[in-house]
């Protein structure tokens, strides 16, 4: 349990989940410390400098520190997978852990727990089987990725610190990622979905994924690699369906062939096609309460006028 005599360090504390999860923390008490690769100005929250290509942090952001929460790396959807881009996704998430692990190493702190991002990303395509944490890994670019993430955050282990990955699905938010780039055909009073649109989509609330976060750095037993997904993943045709009803709208839902995405999206086209029936059950053994378990819930909550 984090006290509000210590401090929680953030990475990627300006990100969609980061900025959240600071607030939150702030509300109950906890003081925030956040490294950035320029002076950024958090309200409320202490930032600190790193320089992760040069492997160097400022120290002092671990003063008081007793839990880490690593969120830091480069947006995996915001561009085409070019060779170029591809290395700044990796080196964003590797070499940021191998930072913190590194300097965790030379010094002496109070730093009892490590909770890391992850990413569904690892598992293949399983079509309507159930994929829980032990489930293969798949063999593109983006499972080698979060293989080799969790690998390096799993060293803290060997300091004694307790270490735990969050495999996030897909994120659910207005702000950012999935729901702002499918609601973009709106104007054209159209919804599209990939492929035939029956694979399973591992969706989760921007709230949750928050709550998850907290959950794991103040419940002990959360130790390991768990999913971040609510515990009801729907086919993608069907997750617009649920979107048009709560938009109540008149929408066209329409595919994109396969052969168009992989001509817009490159190598990322076999990934988006994926189906991924990911199980939220070893979280949900932990205590762990999702405030959104259903997609039409959570399409409530974000479009609803509050």
């Amino acid at each position: 349990m984090v006290s509000k005599q210590n401090s929680v360090l953030v990475t990627g504390a300006t990100g969609l989940i980061g900025r959240q999860l600071c607030a939150k923390l702030l509300r109950q008490g906890v003081s925030v410390h956040f490294l950035s690769r320029s002076k950024t100005e958090i309200e409320g929250c202490k930032g600190f400098l790193w320089d992760v290509s040069a492997q160097k942090m400022d120290a002092k952001a671990l003063e008081g520190v007793t839990s880490i929460i690593h969120l830091a790396g480069a947006g995996v959807g915001d561009h085409r997978w070019t060779k170029r881009y591809k290395e700044t996704i990796y080196n964003s998430r590797i070499e940021s852990t191998k930072l913190l692990v590194n300097t965790l190493k030379s010094l002496d702190h109070k730093v009892s727990s490590f909770i890391s991002a992850g990413a569904v990303g690892y598992y293949d395509d399983c079509g309507d089987n159930w994929i829980s944490e032990d489930a293969v890994m798949a063999e593109e670019f983006i499972a080698r990725l979060c293989r080799d993430w969790e690998a390096e955050g799993q060293k803290v282990e060997e300091m004694g610190i307790r270490y735990a990955a969050l495999r996030i699905g897909l994120v659910l938010s207005r702000k950012a990622g999935f729901l702002p780039k499918t609601t973009m055909t709106l104007p054209l009073r159209m919804l599209c979905y990939f492929g035939n649109g029956a694979h399973y989509y591992a969706w989760i609330h921007e709230k949750d994924v928050v709550d998850l976060f907290l959950h794991a750095i103040n419940e002990p037993a959360v130790q390991g690699i768990y999913n971040a997904v609510a515990p009801n993943p729907v086919p993608q045709k069907t997750m617009l369906r649920e979107l048009r009803n709560v938009l109540g709208k008149s929408l066209l839902i329409l595919p994109v062939p396969t052969f168009a995405l992989r001509i817009v999206l490159g190598e990322m086209a076999r990934v988006v096609v994926f189906s991924q029936r990911v199980s939220a059950q070893k979280i949900l053994d932990t205590g762990f309460a999702f405030s959104f378990d259903k997609v039409n819930e959570a399409f409530q909550d974000l479009y609803t006028e509050k």
